[in-house]
């Protein structure tokens, strides 16, 4: 086992929690006079987006790897089925919006559609596309070296397109996120050892970085080194967590809330939705008990979602089963 797995896995236990915070970092957005620490909640969840993919990279690396004809029935087990999961989140939130009275036009109800996909799930497309980028790079590159300079050419491809176009931010803030995990897989041996020989170095240089790199949210959200530097950012923070994991300084996760990570991060919009809309027909101000109603429905929409996955897996045995993500037992 490579030395950077332990500390890995300490980081993949903690989903759970890092869906937790995204789902609380977007209902500070939508409360009534969020605080300071409401804010900095809201202006953190970006870097647990990173977190995802930086595990991503490192997961689907050592997977290549160390399972046999892995890249067989790739895309059905991974980009196909995150796409499926995702449109049917949006179709739960449609009829649960329909259900709480939106009798708007066919136009309105288009336009909110569009948005609903595309805020609840932008991480669903930049994740697909690192599926894919992954999978050519896989099937065509032998050289593990030159595939991890190959992929770093799509990433910046993809930074530039979108600082570029009228997306948000949140798709190009954290995408070097899942390079930087694919390097820690490839060179964390050796990226462990001379951590534990200049530990406080390095910790050092990676505090530094963040520190600087926070800087470069002075510049203009769609100047190249706003974009850049919020990546460095992301990247500074995903190999300052591997180290105290490594460490063993990152607290264990809860096994249930990593099973529900996906659920919770499907649904959490969803619900927030519906909390809104219900809210609204009240005359309610959005405050705390807004976020634990949310949190609450979320919770109960990532259980539905994770039992009938399980259930599916288990009805249909272990063909099925690696394709929803639950093997019959």
């Amino acid at each position: 086992m490579r030395e950077s797995e332990g500390g890995i896995r300490r980081l993949q236990d903690l989903r759970g929690y890092l869906a937790l915070w995204i789902m609380f970092g977007h209902c500070c957005m939508f409360m009534s006079g969020a605080g300071p620490v409401l804010k900095c909640i809201q202006k953190l969840d970006l870097l647990c987006v990173g977190l995802f993919f930086f595990l991503s990279g490192y997961g689907l690396f050592a997977s290549l790897e160390n399972k046999k004809d892995y890249l067989r029935s790739f895309l059905l087990k991974h980009p196909v089925k995150l796409v499926a999961l995702a449109l049917i989140s949006c179709m739960v939130n449609l009829f649960i919006q329909c259900a709480l009275g939106h009798r708007g036009s066919a136009e309105e109800l288009a336009v909110f559609y569009r948005s609903v996909w595309g805020s609840v799930n932008w991480y669903v497309w930049e994740q697909c596309y690192f599926y894919l980028v992954f999978f050519v790079l896989g099937l065509l590159v032998r050289n593990r070296t030159l595939r991890l300079v190959l992929l770093l050419i799509p990433c910046v491809l993809l930074i530039e397109f979108t600082r570029r176009s009228d997306l948000g931010q949140a798709y190009y803030v954290s995408t070097l996120a899942f390079p930087a995990g694919a390097f820690l897989y490839e060179y964390g041996d050796r990226a462990a050892g001379f951590y534990r020989k200049h530990r406080l170095a390095v910790l050092a240089v990676l505090i530094l970085l963040a520190g600087v790199s926070y800087f470069s949210q002075r510049f203009p959200m769609r100047h190249a080194l706003a974009a850049y530097g919020k990546n460095l950012l992301c990247v500074s923070v995903c190999f300052l967590a591997a180290a105290l994991a490594l460490d063993g300084l990152i607290p264990r996760g809860n096994s249930l809330l990593t099973k529900l990570s996906l659920g919770i991060y499907l649904y959490h919009l969803v619900a927030i939705n519906a909390v809104s809309t219900w809210m609204a027909k009240h005359d309610m101000k959005r405050g705390y008990a807004f976020m634990v109603a949310v949190a609450l429905l979320t919770m109960f929409f990532a259980l539905c979602e994770y039992g009938i996955r399980s259930g599916i897996g288990r009805l249909f045995g272990t063909k099925m089963g690696k394709i929803t993500g639950n093997r019959k037992k």
